[in-house]
């Protein structure tokens, strides 16, 4: 009789050794799997979205959690989809911009707890304003510079208004000046802006606070040939040397003039005779 409760121990430990299941994770990342219809990154500046796929996790024996390191959150819970049990996923929210995280997911089962660590760099938020914006007046525009902000990476383009009215919308990334045509009344008061611009990982564009200066534009013009030909001509006229006056020779002539006419009376005085 022992003997066969013996054998019968043993052909049950063996079954239960053979067919066990054992829970396992098989998929941990910040993006659905592909099980998941758009499955797309799910890493933002400020939280991401955990998704994992566990095999033999059944609730409620069996339950998963997230936890962050630098533990400045607490662990969130992995809530399993209804339609796909075995596929879950936790948000995990209060992260700072552009900063290292490590991620651990722990599954607790009846017979043994199962781990699997991600690492995640949260995405630029908005970026912060440019800085030292200024202007100088080059022929036929405006010259507009300014220094980039300090987050290396975290701007994609730049965008100018002046009056509130956008002026340039696309200027690359690592570009610091720009070239304002000359459209502005000399000695007349605008308000040039600059902003920082980002597109996440999602294609959505966030910009910063604009840096605004008040200036007073005066702007140079290059004048035309027909300007230069007027100026010229004007010039020379005006630095034309005015010619010396004629030294008049009628008063040496008038004693001259006398004795002809006392000439010409003796004449005819004796004509008459």
């Amino acid at each position: 009789m022992q003997g066969y409760q013996r054998q019968l121990i043993v052909c049950t430990l063996f079954i239960i050794i053979t067919y066990a299941t054992t829970t396992k994770i098989n998929y941990f990342e910040a993006k659905p799997p592909l099980d998941i219809v758009n499955a797309s990154s799910t890493i933002y500046d400020t939280h991401v979205e955990l998704w994992a796929k566990v095999t033999e996790c059944p609730e409620p024996s069996c339950s998963c959690q997230v936890t962050v390191d630098p533990a400045k959150v607490n662990a969130q819970p992995l809530v399993f989809l209804t339609v796909k049990p075995d596929i879950g996923s936790a948000k995990i929210l209060n992260l700072e911009p552009n900063t290292q995280y490590k991620f651990t997911l722990i599954c607790k089962a009846t017979d043994n707890d199962v781990t699997k660590s991600y690492d995640i760099k949260t995405d630029f938020g908005t970026p912060s304003a440019p800085q030292n914006v200024k202007q100088s007046s080059v022929p036929n525009g405006i010259h507009v510079t300014w220094s980039a902000p300090t987050i290396e990476g975290s701007v994609t383009k730049y965008k100018i208004t002046i009056d509130n009215k956008l002026v340039a919308d696309d200027i690359p990334k690592n570009q610091t000046v720009y070239e304002v045509p000359a459209q502005y009344g000399d000695g007349v008061e605008h308000t040039i802006a600059v902003q920082a611009c980002y597109e996440n990982l999602h294609g959505f564009v966030s910009c910063s606070d604009s840096s605004t200066i008040k200036l007073t534009f005066v702007t140079t013009t290059k004048p035309t040939p027909t300007q230069t030909q007027t100026q010229t001509q004007t010039q020379t006229q005006t630095q034309t040397p005015t010619p010396p006056a004629t030294t008049s020779t009628g008063a040496h002539s008038y004693p001259t003039s006398v004795c002809m006419i006392i000439f010409s009376l003796f004449l005819f005085s004796k004509m008459k005779f």
